[in-house]
């Protein structure tokens, strides 16, 4: 059976030396100049065979009615450490380091008009997986180029809010507390119950009913359990189907006692994940890729 093909998502922005955002087309145009290219990632003072990381493939295509940059960043594997195994001795022999003329290598697939991207997030032998191929990106435009790039995870509160909203859920998960002093509208509910029992926190999970339609209507234990994080006393995390069927999953910040923390957690943007069903051709996961972006960042009404 084949395995689902997890993507993570990043928004970005490259600027050139005059702070100026980069328009589609210089970025095409930087990518192409850049093929090949080798850069020492994270490496203080390089020798010759540290410079091992390099952009290939930049692509322009029409995806889904919009234009899209593909692309991938490489890594020269070089050595390998080959092992085999005696089975009269029991033993293992001949643990020797060989060369190789491998590379390990992940994929981008970026909207550039809306600043967002994809990264292939595999990890196996012959991928980087998604966070290594980030910052790798970054040695290659920022050290070769007058360029420079900015890179977040795509789970910012707003995001989160889209997902709850468009999704259709199969878990929502919090871990809340009451509020101390002041009370938002939203949690008030929540609040409550837990005072009257004397709970200091609650953890749990929802799941849909035999509709299979769940998703945040404003009215219910979603919107409570939201309007307590979004206040400083809680965290939410969600899982679910976008509306272009494309499985997702948002992660849960640390949950910490103290408001501020709770606060200061969600700024830093949530891991944001869609998975690929396995068995489908290239074309056809860089369409299911780009309709789950432009699920959660393409201009489309919000649900009421």
């Amino acid at each position: 059976m084949a395995r689902s093909a997890p993507y993570l998502f990043c928004r970005y922005e490259i600027r050139d030396k005059d702070e100026n955002v980069l328009s589609p087309d210089k970025e095409l145009e930087l990518f192409e100049g850049l093929i090949g290219e080798p850069v020492a990632h994270r490496i203080r003072d390089p020798k010759k065979e540290d410079f091992d990381t390099y952009l290939v493939k930049p692509r322009k295509k029409q995806i889904a009615g919009h234009r899209a940059h593909t692309w991938e960043v490489a890594q020269d594997i070089r050595f390998r450490e080959r092992s085999r195994y005696n089975k009269d001795k029991d033993e293992t022999i001949d643990d020797t380091i060989r060369a190789s003329d491998e590379i390990r290598h992940t994929k981008f697939i970026g909207l550039p008009t809306l600043k967002v991207f994809a990264v292939d997030d595999r990890i196996s032998e012959r991928a980087l997986g998604a966070r290594s191929a980030c910052s790798r990106l970054r040695s290659i435009i920022e050290d070769l180029s007058d360029n420079e790039i900015t890179i977040s995870f795509a789970g910012t509160p707003e995001d989160t809010q889209r997902a709850l909203e468009t999704w259709t859920l199969d878990r929502f998960s919090f871990t809340v507390r009451p509020f101390n002093p002041t009370p938002t509208k939203l949690g008030e509910k929540i609040h409550d119950l837990l005072i009257v029992d004397h709970v200091g926190k609650l953890q749990a999970v929802a799941y849909p009913d035999q509709s299979h339609e769940m998703r945040d209507s404003h009215e219910g234990i979603i919107s409570e359990a939201k309007g307590l994080s979004d206040a400083g006393y809680g965290q939410v995390a969600a899982s679910g189907t976008t509306p272009s069927g494309v499985r997702a999953t948002l992660s849960k910040p640390k949950f910490e006692m103290d408001k501020e923390k709770n606060k200061q957690h969600q700024t830093e943007n949530r891991v944001l994940k869609i998975y690929i069903e396995g068995g489908q051709t290239p074309t056809d996961e860089e369409t299911a890729v780009v309709k789950a972006l432009l699920d959660l960042y393409g201009k489309h009404p919000r649900k009421a």
